[in-house]
This record gives C-alpha cells, sequence and structure tokens, in this order.
C-alpha cells in the first residue's frame, strides 16, 4: 500500500482516519474497483521530486493531479519552444508574461 513511500500500513490508516476515509480533494470515496471487484484503497499522492507523502487520492484525483502537475513542469518549455519559433511581436508577447506564469507554479 504505502510501501515505496516509506509509509507504514497504521501511518496510511492514520491518514486515512484524519481523512474520514475519503479522498482529500474530492471528498468522495474510492469507486474504482480492483481485480477482485472491491474499491481500491486510496493513492498515496506524493511530492514526486522528494518523495515526501502529502495525502491519500481516489484514482481519478490522483489521475489529475499528476497531469496538472506535468502541465506545470512543461509549460515553461512550451513558451521558450514556441520563443525559439516565433515571429518578433509574438516573443516579446511571451517573454514579457513568462515571469506570471511561472509564478503561478511557483513553490513557497
Amino acid at each position: 500500500m504505502g510501501k515505496k513511500y516509506d509509509l507504514t500500513p497504521d501511518e496510511y490508516n492514520i491518514i486515512l482516519d484524519k481523512q474520514g476515509f475519503v479522498c482529500a480533494i474530492c471528498g468522495m470515496e474510492e469507486i474504482s474497483l480492483g481485480v477482485d471487484g472491491k474499491p481500491r484503497p486510496l493513492s498515496v499522492d506524493h511530492d514526486h521530486k522528494t518523495g515526501i507523502v502529502r495525502e491519500l487520492l481516489c484514482q481519478e484525483c490522483n489521475f489529475k493531479i499528476g497531469k496538472i502537475e506535468m502541465a506545470a513542469e512543461t509549460e515553461s518549455r512550451m513558451i521558450e519552444y514556441l520563443i525559439r519559433h516565433r515571429s518578433d511581436k509574438l516573443g516579446k508577447t511571451l517573454l514579457s508574461i513568462l515571469p506570471s506564469i511561472l509564478d503561478r507554479f511557483a513553490v513557497t
């Protein structure tokens, strides 16, 4: 369950109990079923850079948060790409908004 995140079953259950046995984002119980036909356990959400456990998420929210994180990481590379292949007007516009876009995803 949480072995690869250095999380014991007891620690997992403590987090689960604190969350009221629901996803930390949507507040719903897990609806995704395992191969045995029973609801899957909530996923252990963690910071992919540090490995630090955040909270427990349902499969749908875990998938979506992963997509958002990937988009945030690639957004600046997309802008850099557009700047490299720009007309002067577009490049100047992108350069002017780049800091505000990157600030949106800054980790505090």
